[in-house]
């Protein structure tokens, strides 16, 4: 049973939501539907570090 497709990330972050939305109208699929964020940058600030 698959219960979540896992897209590519190299997918173009802008287009992903309608990417998503095609993919769920074209293969009904009704479970999760989310792109790799392996290659993201990190969604944390920078530490700052003092001398």
């Amino acid at each position: 049973m698959i219960t979540q497709l896992m897209a590519d990330p190299n997918r173009d972050r802008v287009r992903w939501l309608a990417d998503k939305t095609y993919l769920q109208k074209a293969t009904g699929f009704a479970g999760e539907i989310k792109r790799s964020k392996i290659y993201d940058p990190p969604e944390w600030d920078m530490p700052a570090f003092t001398s």
